[in-house]
């Protein structure tokens, strides 16, 4: 007798109103992620813990989110045209434990329809994954950017790291690690990306931000069915010793560490 499949709600179509954002995890990190899966959602760590800065007593803090981004056309990037967003939806596949994201949006008088397919790996629970596609409807000059976002986590970056190699070559685009308000733990990052073009159009910035973690990929989009402009990009959290060699290149580890 076969296994009856898992039934995943209905897709969830609009801003989604007053409803709690899509939460995906594995035990490990928990991630609520927005209705545009670009901007930065809410992270949170097993083990992570901070001061509370009123009460004075222990609690579960923020972590940096690690699937931030942002897309531009022709430099006009949609982080600072919020309104350009149309048909935004989202839908679970609990079968697979997957989060489908998709979302229309107008920059620089071209069309683009984003895809955006996320999940925390049960393998590796130090890793969380995004897989971001655009489809432009006339050819343009795109800019797709992954980011760690630090923005409104309470606590500071205590060391960041551009460009992490190893003997056996680049193991991540950088690392960074973030102390929570009270300095009893800290969290560590590591951000790797796949994108079009090869390593030719990836650049990272030397600082983005609050000090976040961000490469982008410059790639001339083709009008079409499908171009081939995506990003893979990971971060994640373990618990014990910072570790961040990329397992089979999928990528991205990192820890959570108590002050002693």
């Amino acid at each position: 007798m076969s296994s009856a499949v898992p039934l995943s709600p209905p897709p969830v179509l609009g801003p989604g109103g007053d409803q709690l954002p899509a939460y995906v995890s594995n035990g490990v990190i928990g991630l609520r992620v927005p209705t545009v899966p670009l901007r930065p959602g809410l992270a949170m760590l097993n083990g992570l813990a901070a001061l509370h800065p009123v009460l004075g007593i222990e609690y579960s803090p923020e972590a940096p989110y690690p699937l931030a981004g942002d897309l531009a056309v022709g430099g006009v990037p949609l982080s600072e045209w919020p309104h350009c967003v149309q048909q935004p939806e989202q839908r679970y596949d609990f079968a697979c434990g997957e989060l489908h994201s998709t979302f229309r949006a107008e920059l620089h008088g071209t069309v683009l329809d984003v895809e955006v397919l996320t999940f925390a790996s049960r393998s590796h629970p130090a890793l969380v994954l995004q897989e971001v596609s655009v489809t432009a409807d006339r050819a343009c000059e795109l800019t797709l950017t992954a980011v760690v976002s630090t923005a409104d986590v309470p606590g500071r970056v205590e060391r960041r790291i551009v460009e992490v190699s190893g003997p056996d070559g680049e193991l991540a685009d950088g690392l960074l690690r973030f102390e929570p308000v009270g300095g009893i733990s800290s969290s560590g990052v590591a951000l790797w990306t796949q994108g079009p073009g090869g390593e030719g159009a990836k650049e990272r910035a030397d600082w983005w931000g609050n000090g976040d973690l961000a490469t982008s990929y410059r790639a001339h989009a083709r009008s079409g069915p499908q171009v081939p402009v995506a990003t893979d990009r990971g971060h994640g959290a373990q618990l014990g010793p910072l570790d961040c060699r990329p397992p089979r290149g999928e990528v991205a580890a990192v820890g959570c560490r108590p002050r002693v």
